[in-house]
């Protein structure tokens, strides 16, 4: 099937009569069709049909204001006897080239336009092409055959090499004056032009596996479109191993460390769903590339293959922080450009947060403001303030982050409302913790409630962040149904341990049944969904259908169901990849950041940087 626009013109100038006149919408509306359209002119002077596919035509609107766009139909382009097996052809040929899979090998045409190329006989050039070809046998089949209709096809001439599918999809190879006495260099690069024709078509498993074999060997790599275009083939495809192994044989050329780096990217961005053995491959290419920017003096390049490890054993978990700080510190030692970036600090503030280092954390986030951070570092700094026991000063930094980002996530808006009831219950403004202390005190089993409530007092003034004495205070409260209490002690318990879906839900109760704040039940349920998902609804069910503490006036599974809602209709998503190309100093770039802060120390995915 395809579509036809047909046009009739009793114009005696055959050239005027062939000037195809579509509106500019018209013409974007032909290109974004999956089905192919054919242009058409019926010359009544002459009686003779002509006709071109809309794809072939190489006519743009001019410029963005541009309304209409004119298409010049060639005098060549006529219907002959041949046509209808010529257009059976190109049908078929697009359809295959649409179809999910491509059959294989897949063929394509090698045509020599001349006898010599480039000063040396079209032999040779023809030769080295089907050498280098090899490595693709069985995916690939190149042959001299020109079939009729619309086909793949590597076109070589003295002027460029077009390499196209039907028109539909093309990359022409031009200043072919470089390739002089290096031929096998331009071999590789028509693969790799092979595999990014077959990429921009949507078979991204054919171009990666043809782009892994050619790639590196040309010139085309230093191209970024190419570059990325395969790149992005080697993502959907998810050839990981391959793009490893790739990253390591370039590693042991000299003078390819940035090539490498830039492979590294496809891994980089998918490592969450990597085996342990494939981490470990990763690790070992990330410290082959610091040795090999190290050994050629490119100091730069080792500080973001220094960095970019760092944010790669950050993302594996508590065993990894302290390694990944050591990666950070080096990452500013080769490049002392890194200490004058925002980010830099932030990053590493949220480290050292996770390292159970508050008082550093908070220095951190301090610079990252100083330097000019984005408004979340105000809250992550407050964060750490409050961990590292400075709650006035962390107050003070929640009411001015709020102040200036009203609609900010409602974890913020919590824990501002923790530290006014912090500071009112120690009247004090900092306390110097004792946690472990703490933790011993909120031990009340056997405890009468008057004793219990004691102890527990006395535990909060050892460490007001104490989770445990929290959670215990808030079941002595709701033993006596004091709702309002009960429902600050939970979720002040929550706050200090996210992953208490108990606390989190016991909290949620109590604040409906004392009827207090409604607009907090919408941040509980994000925030606690946030950081448990569907443990949280299920233990919310659990405690809701099993506790007498709360007297719920409607059913349990409504309540459930309502708060699951409220939850997911304005989930925080998870953070996609961040890529930044660095500058000198303080300059960089960010090439995508869809950032959403998270809190308790900002965990996030891994950034990279190039």
């Amino acid at each position: 099937m395809f579509f036809v626009q047909l046009k009739a013109s009793d114009k005696l100038d055959l050239g005027k009569a062939l000037a195809i006149t579509l509106k500019v919408d018209t013409y974007h509306y032909y290109r974004n069709l999956d089905l192919p359209v054919m242009i058409g002119c019926l010359h009544a002077p002459t009686k003779r049909f002509f006709w071109r596919w809309f794809h072939e035509f190489k006519e743009r609107p001019t410029d963005q204001k541009a309304k209409t766009v004119t298409l010049n139909l060639p005098q060549s382009a006529v219907w002959n006897d041949d046509s209808p097996a010529v257009v059976e052809a190109d049908l078929k040929s697009f359809r295959q080239l649409q179809a999910a899979s491509l059959p294989h090998p897949i063929p394509f045409s090698l045509v020599f336009q001349e006898g010599h190329f480039q000063g040396i006989p079209t032999s040779l050039v023809e030769s080295a092409i089907r050498e280098v070809a090899n490595a693709d046998l069985g995916l690939l089949h190149l042959s001299s055959k020109v079939p009729t209709g619309a086909h793949p096809e590597i076109a070589v001439s003295n002027e460029r090499i077009v390499v196209s599918w039907g028109g539909l999809c093309s990359l022409t190879i031009k200043s072919l004056e470089e390739y002089k006495g290096q031929t096998e260099k331009l071999a590789h690069d028509v693969l790799t032009a092979v595999a990014f024709v077959l990429s921009k078509a949507g078979h991204p498993n054919e171009a990666a596996s043809i782009a892994f074999n050619h790639l590196r060997s040309g010139k085309m790599k230093q191209n970024a479109d190419i570059f990325f275009e395969l790149l992005g083939a080697m993502v959907k495809a998810r050839r990981f191993t391959e793009t490893l192994s790739m990253t390591r044989n370039v590693l042991s050329e000299l003078g390819e460390p940035g090539f490498a780096q830039l492979l590294l990217l496809p891994a980089l961005m998918n490592q969450s769903s990597f085996t342990a053995s494939e981490l470990e491959v990763l690790r070992e290419v990330m410290l082959l590339l610091i040795k090999r920017a190290t050994e050629l003096g490119d100091m730069k390049m080792a500080a973001t293959a220094h960095y970019n490890l760092g944010n790669h054993l950050r993302s594996q978990g508590p065993m990894f922080r302290k390694a990944a700080f050591v990666q950070y510190r080096l990452a500013a030692k080769s490049d002392p450009g890194y200490r004058e970036r925002p980010y830099f600090w932030r990053e590493l503030a949220g480290l050292l947060f996770h390292l159970d280092r508050f008082t550093w954390s908070a220095a951190g986030y301090q610079k990252a403001i100083a330097l000019g951070g984005e408004s979340s570092c105000l809250a992550l700094c407050a964060d750490a303030l409050m961990f590292s026991g400075r709650y006035r000063e962390a107050l003070d930094l929640f009411c001015r982050f709020l102040e200036a980002e009203p609609k900010a996530d409602g974890e913020w808006h919590l824990k501002k409302f923790m530290l006014e009831h912090l500071i009112k219950v120690l009247n004090k403004d900092r306390q110097r913790r004792n946690p472990e202390a703490a933790n011993k005190l909120a031990d009340v089993i056997g405890l009468s409630p008057d004793e219990a409530k004691a102890q527990l007092d006395e535990a909060i003034r050892q460490d007001a962040l104490c989770s445990f004495a929290w959670f215990n205070f808030g079941a002595n409260c709701g033993r006596r149904l004091e709702h309002s209490d009960a429902c600050s002690a939970y979720l002040c318990a929550a706050l200090c341990f996210p992953g208490d879906v108990e606390a989190w839900a016991r909290a949620l109760l109590h604040l409906i049944a004392s009827n207090n704040r409604p607009e907090r039940i919408l941040w509980i349920a994000q925030v606690a969904y946030h950081y448990n998902r569907g443990t949280f609804i299920e233990q919310l069910y659990k405690t809701a259908t099993e506790s007498k503490e709360q007297n719920l006036s409607f059913p349990v599974s409504e309540l459930v169901n309502l708060v699951g809602e409220l939850a997911r209709d304005r989930d925080r998503a998870d953070e996609s990849f961040e890529l930044r190309m660095v500058g000198e100093g303080k300059h960089y770039k960010v090439l995508s950041s869809p950032r959403v802060q998270t809190g308790v120390g900002e965990a996030k995915p891994p950034i990279t940087e190039s």
